[in-house]
This record gives C-alpha cells, structure tokens and sequence, in this order.
C-alpha cells in the first residue's frame, strides 16, 4: 500500500498486523507453487534459463523450486536440495523474521486461554450449518482430508477461509488497546454469543443452504482454544504427519507472504517442536469428544479406515465418493491440489530419508520425534 501512494491504508494494515500479534504468520495464504506439480521442462532446460535468462527475481526464486522438484523427479536427491537451499536463501534474504517472536507467541495462546474463565456457548443460529474445522502444519494432509469430505453430498468446502482471521480482526477493533491472545480475557459470556452469531451468519450467507462447511486453514490449530468456546458443536480434526516428511515438504514450497520460517530448517523444527507442544497443551485443557487426530501415513496407508472414521466422527452418513476422492472435480487454492486430484498412495512416506544431512538441524528440535501418531481419538 505504501508503494501505491496509499500511506492511510498501509498504516492500518500495519496497526491490525501489530494488535493481532503474529496470526499471519501462521494462518495466511496458500502457496504460490504447487510443490507436486511434475516440472514440464527437464533440469538441463531449467538451468540454462538461471544461468542465461534474464528473470525477475520472483521468476529467479520460481524456477529454483522448480529446478528441485526436477532433479528430485530424476532422482537426484543432491542436486534438488541443492537447488532448493539456493531458493530458500534468496526468499529468506528478502526479510527480517525472528522465529523466537513467533515460537513465544504461540506458546501464550493455550497459556492464557488456561485462566481464560468465559464459558463455551452453543447458541442456536437459524439457517448456519454444521461446522467442521480442519487444521495442523502446513503439509500434513489438511487438503487431502478436506478433499475426502468435500465429496460428500452434504458438504460445503470452504477452504483455506479467511473466517478466523477476519474473526480475531473483529476482536481487535473491539479492543483496540490489547493485543491478541490476551485480549480473550476481555471476552465474556455475552461477547461470546455476539461473535459466534456474527461468524455463523456470514458463513451462512457464504455457503447457503450448505449443511455442514469445513473451514481448512492449516494454522488455526493456534486458535482452538478460541474456537473451542465458539462453537462446542463443531468437529475438530487435527492432522499430523512424520515431523522430518513435514520440514522437507515445506521447505521445498514457496509460500510467498506466510509461514517466513519456512525457508530455514532450523526455524521449521522450532516452529515444529512448538506445534506440538501446543497441541499437548490443547489436549490437556479442552474437551476431546469432538475432536478426530489423523495420521498423514494412516490416512495414506489404510485409506479406507480412516475415512470411514473420519465420516462417523463428522457426523455423515456412509458416501462412496469421499472413498475415492481424487475423482471429485472440485477447484483446490492449494499448494497439494496436484496431489489430491490422484489416487492416494504411500509415495510421499519417508522422503526425508533422501535428505538426512538437510533435516538434521530439525532433527535436533524435535527431540528425535520423527513418528507421527496414528489416527485415534484424542485422550
């Protein structure tokens, strides 16, 4: 905005930035790239255009990631994370980002919902559906699960919907003086009704008719303490998958404006690490009834258990399109909408094992917790 000679605008997206702390580096956008998409042009074509052409330097990053999934499509492993590291240097250089600001921010949330004393409210709201939230790091199976529910008679699929973050944004311009988590401590009982109401209602108005939308937003796992007391009636189902899969696929992505530990393996595994410890926060406080946690290597091993559990614990009769989910035709915004348009399969399993040396740094932050738990409901 400041570059377009709009200073006003730019300075109220700043202040809604600073009041809502650092959401937007969790909750925001999907990739720019489709990480699986299969190059169309070899290795060998890709570096004459690097080393002769004259790219910008967004084209210049482009090609990088997509030199990586080249080579690595060829099998080599050396030369794709040589490519890929190359990239991520010239993303990682374009901005200051302190992955400790983020990793202490995170950890705050479940510690002031903790005290956070407002009870949950399960208000009736004509006309809104049912809601089911879909959350987890980024490549961990949240656009292959909302996929299988998204073939579903009875489902609306909103995507990665901006829905939470315009509802922590609406907190803020209440109570312009706190900063988010600790302005929740402001909302009561009655604020509570207030909002669930008001988030209900546009999503009605988003999805008609529709009787159950899912909300796929990877980063809202932050907020589940939030979302816990909004809407008791919703499902929550949280993916995860091997912590070393997860940093390879991420780094190997360009994300443009989210996620900016994405471009460091060492700032991955922190962010990794604090995930889960979020998560075992979240499993200790909230109520777990409702709530379905999916294994990526589950879901890709045993597909047909899981998605039938996945459907009993939505709440939706049995559907044999959502079994086979890769000939549902809908648009994906995501960085996997290659991926979920096949056949599931195992291929994805175990990938970091190419790249040992690379995913050492998150080796050592996750404490050598490389096995991701299988689909179960939370205790």
């Amino acid at each position: 905005m400041g570059t377009l000679g709009r200073p006003d605008e730019a300075a109220e997206a700043a202040r809604h930035a600073d009041i809502t702390g650092r959401a937007g580096d969790l909750v925001d956008g999907p990739a720019l790239l489709d990480t699986d998409l299969e190059p169309a042009m070899a290795p060998e074509g890709m570096r004459a255009i690097l080393t002769q052409g004259a790219l910008s330097e967004d084209e210049r990053i482009g090609y990088g990631f997509a030199l990586g999934h080249a080579e690595s499509g060829r099998g080599n492993p050396g030369a794709a994370m040589q490519a890929w590291r190359a990239a991520n240097t010239r993303v990682r250089e374009r901005f200051s980002f302190n992955v400790t600001g983020l990793t202490r921010w995170m950890q705050a949330v479940p510690e002031v919902v903790r005290a956070w004393e407002a009870p949950a409210v399960n208000d009736p709201v004509e006309g809104s559906p049912s809601m089911i939230f879909i959350v987890g790091m980024p490549r961990t199976g949240t656009s292959l699960v909302e996929h299988v529910l998204a073939a579903h008679p009875d489902v609306d699929p909103a995507g990665e919907a901006r829905t939470v973050g315009s509802l922590i944004a609406d907190i803020a311009r209440c109570f312009p003086d706190a900063t988010y988590p600790h302005v929740l401590r402001r909302l009561d009982a009655g604020a509570l009704r207030d909002l669930r109401r008001h988030v209900l209602t546009r999503v009605a108005c988003a999805h008609p008719g529709a009787a159950v939308v899912t909300d796929k937003m990877p980063g809202n796992f932050v907020h589940l303490g939030l979302l816990a007391r909004l809407f008791p009636d919703a499902v929550f189902v949280t993916c995860a998958r091997d912590p070393l899969d997860t940093a390879l696929s991420i780094y190997t992505q360009w994300f443009r404006e989210a996620h900016h530990y994405a471009y460091d393996m060492a700032e991955i595994g922190e962010v990794l690490r604090t995930h889960a410890e979020v998560m075992a926060a979240w499993d200790e406080q909230l109520p777990t009834a409702n709530r379905l946690h999916i294994g990526y290597e589950d879901l890709v091993s045993v597909p047909d258990g899981v998605i039938g559990t996945l459907l009993r614990a939505c709440g939706l009769a049995h559907a044999d399109a959502c079994f086979q989910p890769w000939r549902h035709g809908r648009h994906l915004d995501s960085g996997s909408a290659r991926r979920v348009h096949q056949p599931i399969t195992q291929d994805r399993v175990g990938r970091w094992r190419h790249h040992p040396e690379a995913l050492e740094p998150v080796r050592a932050r996750v404490r050598g917790e490389t096995q991701s738990p299988s689909c179960h409901r939370m205790r």
